[in-house]
């Protein structure tokens, strides 16, 4: 998750919750 807090810094907040939503369905996926 440090890894999405890091990009907060360079993206705007709605592509950061895109993101971790596509990390929670990767994270998901993978269990």
């Amino acid at each position: 998750m440090r890894v999405v807090y890091n990009l907060t810094t360079l993206i705007p907040q709605e592509d950061v919750f895109l993101t971790i939503g596509v990390f929670d369905g990767v994270h998901r996926g993978h269990q």
